[in-house]
């Protein structure tokens, strides 16, 4: 064999050396989620959406191979969460209310809602000294008088606003339950997986709160997993890993594990009930699924 040829060999050899190694680290290379970390350290609100997304990747790992979920370093509110999503680099993967997000072109909505349309079923946090004042209510044109506490930027604010609710934004989460035990406002509106774990973490150290007992409040308010357009396919992973744990039952499990105790201790049937509109409702959202729905009053 001539030099020449000797070299050729070696140089094909290379070739496929390298292009073996290059395809196995990629399929072997691990996804990577990058999701916000919680606003503040009493914030509980997001624990079930990340054990969700967790299964939601495991239920894919034969498909899709390994992953990682990294935390972002900084706590965020809300808005800058969102913020943080649409650059796409801290955040690739964040778990929003669709009104939060309607006309936002720079993520993909996962329509699978992760609260099953609980999230639209409110009770609220008072002061404590408002119970009669709240119980004495009979109309919602009577409700609609009060003022409601909500964060700068939330998706119910215009809810609220739509249907004639006076709203009052707060700078941060926090911050929201001191402005009530200061009467700011009258109520802070929160979904019935909320109101009773937040009171619980804070009724020590703000022992004005209560968690209101009569009024029970309902608009269509679904929330979804959106990632951002860049990462196509951690989208249909979870797409896919959330589709199959509604199919074998696994996502109400995991919905009614987190969930069960707080729906039953709100005694939601024997509440007043309040409806009220929720506007520009896209059409795209699954509602002729019942399996990805959870009503309470049923």
């Amino acid at each position: 064999m001539t030099t020449k040829k000797i070299i050729k060999c070696l140089e094909i050899s290379l070739f496929v050396f390298l292009f073996i190694n290059i395809l196995a680290s990629t399929v072997s290379a691990e996804m990577v989620i990058k999701i916000p970390r919680p606003e503040s350290d009493q914030d509980t609100r997001y624990r079930y959406e990340a054990e969700l997304l967790r299964q939601a990747l495991e239920k894919t790992r034969t498909e899709f191979g390994d992953y990682r979920i990294e935390m972002a370093k900084n706590k965020m509110t809300e808005k800058r969460m969102r913020a943080e999503l649409k650059e796409g680099l801290r955040i690739n993967v964040n778990h929003l209310t669709l009104m939060t997000m309607l006309n936002q072109d720079y993520a993909i909505p996962i329509l699978v809602p992760t609260q099953k349309g609980t999230l639209g079923y409110r009770i609220f946090l008072i002061h404590k000294e408002d119970r009669q004042r709240f119980a004495d209510i009979k109309t919602l044109e009577q409700f609609k008088k009060l003022v409601v506490g909500q964060g700068q930027g939330w998706g119910d604010v215009a809810i609220f606003e739509h249907n004639g609710i006076k709203v009052l934004a707060g700078a941060s989460y926090e911050g929201l339950f001191s402005m009530l035990a200061a009467k700011r406002f009258d109520y802070f509106s929160r979904g019935i997986g909320e109101a009773l774990p937040e009171y619980q973490a804070r009724k020590g150290k703000i022992p004005e709160l209560w968690v209101e007992e009569s009024i029970l409040l309902i608009y269509p308010y679904p929330a979804f997993f959106y990632v951002h357009k860049n990462f196509p396919k951690i989208a249909d992973r979870l797409n896919r890993g959330l589709h199959e744990m509604v199919d074998d039952g696994s996502f109400d499990k995991l919905f009614m594990r987190y969930n069960r105790d707080t729906i039953q201790k709100a005694k939601l049937k024997g509440r007043k009930v309040f409806r009220i509109e929720t506007p520009n409702m896209p059409s795209y959202v699954p509602v002729y699924d019942p399996r990805l729905w959870y009503d309470p009053l049923d």
